[in-house]
């Protein structure tokens, strides 16, 4: 019997040592303190602070970023003194990695001595929170939406924006005959200057002219300029790319632009005029973008707007003439991998080229005598955006108010740059439009135009 208790012991003792991950040598290294710091909107600074006998010689600080798209997995080796005692911190810098508002980051520290004994800490989860403002909140169905108070109205017009994001998901999700699973969260704010820090990082240029009116910023994530007559189309818009994306997207897909803008525009209950005028221009003269190059917005900024009036069109023109089912049915041979090329002929019988033509005849127009093409530009992102200051606030509607710029501006016709450039509220993805060519980067803006 003493035996057998022995050997118990033994194995408890066996087992209690053998809990340190494989490879890793136990060692008495002391963690005095480790801490993270949010730097919003520049990002998060992570500290660490540890000791040992022997020397510590390497420091990794390993983290993982959820922003909605799936986790990413990344390290860094922060500098530091080799030395018994050390204190180190590493900064993940907006310019580095973009954090939205929402953004749900996990890290540890693993630390190493001269003598190959190693220590990992355990890990810490966190949500990356725009600090400047107290949050209110809103959630139904899953869906939140996050504001703070700006005015007596601002309760209302969560609501209201919440609404509509439900009224869109239910809608949508019927029309593709997809149900909508993801978490959305919609974040608020109040004015241009308050948006625009929890935006990517953009040149001053961009940044001084340009009103952002909404964001998907992720699969899961949405900015919003609550405060704005228009946020309605714009909530409308946004979850149309993030019920299409939930869709579509796959490990390979990608969606020509014409498609994803088309959709999302087609959503809304009322498309901008101005899109609608600058497609009626291009139609009357002939001076319309072919639809292999509608892959991406290329050509002279004027073209921007004509971009969207055609994608618009394009996709109504499919949706009139064949019906939804077939648009389900290409989103779902796109979300295999298949180029559009291929995809409109396995769904449609016709090409690209093909798919120009037919639209071309639908708007009184002969096939294009020598098809435009090459390889199509490639949109990474757009965001809805209005020339700065052209455009009244949500509350201004229904009570006076300062203006939503913050600067006097005073509201104009829709669309409208006084500088010369027709422009309208455009809605998408990130924060830019990037016109990837042959050989050179070209990014538009819609009001100024990166």
């Amino acid at each position: 019997m003493k035996r057998l208790k022995a050997i118990v012991v033994i194995l408890i003792l066996v087992t209690a040592f053998s809990s340190a991950p494989i490879g890793v040598v136990r060692a008495d290294i002391s963690v005095i303190s480790s801490d993270y710091v949010n730097k919003f909107p520049d990002g998060v600074e992570f500290t660490l602070e540890t000791k040992d006998s022997a020397a510590i010689k390497n420091i990794t600080l390993s983290y993982t970023v959820d922003s909605g798209n799936g986790p990413v997995d990344a390290y860094d080796k922060p500098k530091f003194d080799a030395g018994t005692s050390v204190k180190t911190s590493y900064m993940l810098e907006k310019r580095k990695i973009y954090l939205p508002p929402g953004t749900v980051l996990s890290y540890k520290w693993t630390i190493e001595n001269e003598s190959g004994g190693k220590v990992e800490t355990e890990p810490v989860k966190f949500t990356y929170e725009d600090t400047r403002f107290t949050w209110r909140s809103l959630s139904k169905d899953g869906v939140t939406i996050y504001w703070y108070d700006w005015h007596p109205s601002s309760p209302d017009i969560a609501r209201q924006a919440l609404d509509e994001a439900l009224a869109s998901i239910t809608r949508l999700s019927a029309q593709v005959g997809f149900t909508y699973s993801k978490p959305m969260k919609i974040f608020g704010y109040a004015s241009k200057k308050d948006m625009d820090p929890a935006l990517q990082l953009r040149s001053a240029g961009f940044s001084s002219e340009i009103v952002t009116l909404g964001q998907r910023t992720t699969a899961e994530i949405m900015l919003l300029l609550l405060n704005h007559f228009e946020f309605k189309e714009t909530v409308a818009h946004e979850v149309s790319h993030m019920v299409i994306h939930q869709l579509a997207d796959g490990p390979y897909s990608s969606l020509p632009a014409w498609l994803d803008e088309g959709l999302a525009m087609n959503a809304e209950k009322v498309v901008p005029q101005g899109y609608i005028s600058e497609l009626k221009k291009g139609i009357q003269t002939d001076e319309l973008i072919s639809v292999q190059s509608l892959g991406g917005v290329t050509g002279e900024p004027k073209d921007v707007m004509l971009f969207y009036g055609q994608s618009y069109s394009i996709v109504k023109f499919l949706v009139d003439n064949y019906g939804r089912g077939k648009i389900v049915e290409i989103l779902n041979v796109l979300k295999t991998g298949t180029l559009i090329n291929e995809a409109l002929k396995q769904v449609y019988g016709f090409d690209v080229d093909g798919l120009d033509a037919k639209w071309r005849a639908g708007q009184g127009l002969k096939p294009r005598a020598v098809p435009q093409g090459g390889s199509a530009a490639t949109v990474l992102g757009i965001p809805t955006i209005v020339p700065y200051g052209s455009q009244p606030s949500a509350s201004q509607s229904a009570a006076a108010k300062p203006d939503q710029s913050g600067s006097g501006a005073r509201s104009g016709e829709v669309g409208t740059n006084k500088g010369g450039i027709p422009l309208l509220p455009v809605a998408g993805g990130v924060a830019m439009l990037m016109i990837v060519g042959a050989g050179a980067v070209v990014m538009f803006t819609r009001r100024s135009q990166t």
